[in-house]
């Protein structure tokens, strides 16, 4: 028989792991958290990092729940706004959420908040046919089920018990905020709020966010910054393990040491510490000077003429230098020669926070 949700509607009192490893994980998580300030990273990293992190969160965020979408046509909608279909606009929906919280623009941790980023998810993203309209931003009216190739494995929160459940889940969430360091605190409550299963559909996205709200909201300002999701996607047989032993056993503490190591992983991955080694290597003094001024920028896209040159470069020299960084995938050309565009590439990024000391091309 597959277990059912304990009744937490007069209270969630859950039983706090007291791990030496767990407290020493989240630190170490905390202390990377502000390495990866704004103040710390040169600021077109940091902007560039926000936007490449959030493209991988999204689509794999999508890929847990078995949507298909592709990491190229993920970004190509994150970059042109436009969707084709129905998993390109959860991405846009999904983008436009995570770009909120990592301006800190948070929703309110309240039932309309947690409802209120179900309806920014899925209003006008699917048909009537792949998704009832009248169940968006609403608490499931009928019971549901998760299931595993069509078996029963878990019995969540029935209708009637929903509101009152989730209430005790956010009092506790108010109450402990300074008991608890963040990547603890959303463990348990991210546990919580899958046992509760609040919406008919779409309930690990929508918890997924409220991680990065809830640890936003309590100081870890770069969350968005690391991609968390993307590991649980990674590791997601692991993460349904582990996030099922809190209902099974009622037991969080393999569940903590899981999320909360995965926090730690994330932001492992997320370091800056691959920049400086590509400036020594690159040949041209243009080159190297037009690479720190991309590292500094404003823009998320520059052209050539935006470049101020301070050294007065010649316009065969400055595009002899952008030639470089494109050839070493350091930046990445949009659009045709004339009004081209440049930005930072995202593989680029993604391999210096990944530590790949290689420069790519040679």
């Amino acid at each position: 028989m597959a277990p059912k949700k304990r009744d937490t509607s007069r209270g969630f009192r859950p039983r706090v792991p007291r791990d030496a490893e767990v407290t020493k994980s989240t630190i170490r998580s905390i202390r990377a958290d502000g390495r990866l300030d704004e103040a710390v990273l040169p600021r077109g990293v940091h902007r560039s990092l926000l936007a490449a992190v959030r493209l991988r969160n999204v689509a794999s965020s999508l890929l847990i729940e078995g949507v298909p979408i592709e990491i190229a046509a993920a970004e190509r909608a994150l970059d042109t706004g436009k969707a084709r279909d129905s998993a390109e606009r959860c991405v846009l929906s999904m983008g436009a959420v995570y770009a909120d919280v990592s301006a800190g623009r948070l929703p309110h941790l309240t039932i309309d908040g947690i409802r209120g980023i179900h309806r920014r998810l899925f209003d006008g993203v699917f048909s009537r046919r792949e998704f009832p309209q009248h169940y968006i931003g609403r608490l499931k009216p009928v019971e549901n089920v998760v299931a595993f190739m069509g078996v029963p494995v878990y019995y969540p929160t029935p209708p009637d018990r929903v509101e009152a459940e989730l209430e005790s889940l956010l009092a506790w969430i108010e109450e402990n905020r300074d008991v608890h360091s963040p990547p603890l605190l959303a463990a348990i409550a991210h546990a919580e709020f899958e046992g509760i299963h609040p919406f008919a559909d779409g309930n690990g996205r929508v918890g997924r966010i409220l991680n990065h709200v809830i640890m936003r909201s309590c100081g870890m300002e770069n969350i968005t910054a690391v991609p968390l999701d993307e590991r649980f996607y990674l590791r997601r047989d692991d993460y349904y393990d582990r996030l099922s032993s809190t209902e099974k056993r009622a037991d969080y503490g393999p569940w903590c040491r899981f999320f909360v190591g995965e926090v730690e992983a994330a932001y492992k991955s997320a370091e800056s510490s691959g920049f400086g080694d590509v400036l020594e290597r690159l040949p041209r003094g243009a080159t190297r000077e037009v690479y720190r001024w991309v590292l500094q920028g404003e823009r998320g896209t520059f052209a050539v003429s935006d470049f101020p040159n301070p050294r007065h470069r010649s316009p065969s020299g400055l595009r002899a230098a952008l030639r470089d960084l494109c050839a070493k995938g350091i930046l990445q050309p949009i659009g045709e020669a004339k009004g081209r565009r440049y930005r930072l590439r995202r593989e680029f990024l993604e391999g210096r926070f990944r530590g790949d000391r290689r420069d790519r091309g040679e």
